[in-house]
């Protein structure tokens, strides 16, 4: 072989493994958007949709509970759970490959499991909850490297805030509230709020065990918050709405009043346990 016909034998030896391995690499990926059987998909929660939605299986949804708002394009999936249950004969006729739920619809495992539909448990009280229930519902769908990018993601959002100091104050994050203040329910320990506050620089004001305890206003003066945060579902409060939900607080002899530091989050993903979890840990860390 002649020293130019060797060159040349390199040269296209070279071009051959090169073209081998992006077709390798484009399938690998085009494999990544679905490698598994599944093609259908059931979530019985707002938290378990947002989840699936976020690493790109929104495509595999069929059915959605009647809560389920984001994204937008979500509101027109057909509506199979809500407060009132879940409707198995329709879920059954649309027949999924795989259900996922929080735990929240007590029967739903054994009712499932009986007309032989996969049932998949995820958990969501907690930041290493919500990871770790990405992980196995992108294992599950065949969008393990969605998952993993979703998660890295999350994961870098998260870091940057254990980084910043502590405030060395105490915040109370409102969950509900009747009566003006006299049945006022807050985030306690050992929750996902519980979390996002210490994340956010905060000492949670409530020191009790209850996950979600109901406070009177003389429970409120005796923990004296300095930041109060109260939750909102609706996606636009007026101003005027917004000075009737603090009005009460304001006579309140505590820091946050005196201060101005009572604030409404509100919002469609506040109350939601998904990975909409970090928009809503940059507002606290904001106050």
């Amino acid at each position: 072989m002649s020293k130019r016909q060797n060159i040349l034998f390199w040269f296209f030896s070279a071009i051959l493994c090169l073209a081998l391995f992006l077709t390798y690499q484009r399938f690998d990926f085009t494999k990544n958007l679905n490698s598994s059987k599944v093609t259908k998909i059931i979530t019985l929660v707002p938290s378990v949709q947002e989840m699936v939605s976020s690493i790109d299986g929104e495509k595999l949804i069929i059915g959605v509970s009647n809560h389920s708002v984001w994204p937008e394009s979500i509101k027109k999936v057909e509506k199979i759970a809500g407060f009132s249950g879940v409707d198995y004969e329709r879920l059954s006729k649309l027949s999924p490959d795989i259900v996922f739920d929080s735990g929240m619809i007590k029967e739903a495992s054994k009712k499932l499991e009986k007309i032989g539909i996969k049932y998949v448990e995820l958990k969501e009280n907690s930041v290493d909850d919500i990871l770790n229930s990405i992980k196995i519902i992108g294992n599950e769908i065949g969008l393990k490297n969605n998952a993993e990018r979703k998660i890295k993601e999350i994961k870098s959002i998260i870091s940057k805030f254990k980084k910043n100091p502590k405030k060395n104050e105490k915040m109370l994050i409102v969950v509900g509230c009747s009566d003006e203040l006299k049945n006022l329910y807050i985030a306690g320990k050992n929750n996902l709020f519980d979390e996002l506050i210490t994340l956010s620089g905060y000492n949670n004001g409530y020191e009790g065990e209850i996950l979600y305890p109901c406070l009177s206003a003389e429970n409120l003066v005796n923990i004296n918050a300095d930041v109060v945060v109260i939750l909102n579902e609706k996606e636009k409060i007026s101003n005027k709405e917004k000075e009737e939900i603090i009005k009460p607080w304001m006579k309140l002899p505590i820091n946050a009043s005196k201060n101005g530091r009572i604030h409404i989050l509100n919002g469609n993903g506040v109350f939601i346990p998904g990975p909409r979890f970090v928009q809503t840990l940059e507002k606290l860390s904001s106050y």
